[in-house]
């Protein structure tokens, strides 16, 4: 089953849930919410994000700018992935969560912060 059909599903039980097609990679199915609330999207976070920053990777323009930015620096290859990781997060934050269904969220969807994979906070010593 395709993030299409998901889609379709969710537009039976919500036609007015706000969908972002061109994140169909990030959508992880929808959800369901008390009070009486209609289901709405639920999307990774995280995945946009990486999604985001690989894009702006492609951007010779702008690898090209941060590879300048950060040509003196011994660690300038990581500076430059957490440059773009830094520049899709501001993206994501202001242009899609901060935009995805207005005051009362109705309709708009979630997104879910997932954990760091491998990583267990139990396990730190």
């Amino acid at each position: 089953m395709s993030a299409n059909d998901f889609y379709w599903e969710l537009a039976e039980l919500n036609a007015d849930a706000i969908i972002f097609e061109e994140y169909e990679d990030a959508y992880l199915g929808y959800a369901h919410r008390i009070g009486g609330l209609k289901p709405v999207a639920v999307y990774s976070y995280s995945i946009i994000v990486n999604q985001l920053a690989a894009a702006y990777s492609y951007d010779e323009e702008l690898v090209a700018s941060l590879e300048e930015k950060f040509k003196d620096e011994s660690e300038s290859e990581l500076l430059i992935v957490e440059e773009l990781m830094n520049m899709a997060v501001e993206y994501v934050d202001f242009n899609v969560v901060n935009t995805a269904g207005g005051e009362d969220n109705e309709n708009g969807p979630i997104f879910v912060m997932e954990p760091q994979i491998g990583f267990d906070e139990r396990r730190a010593e």
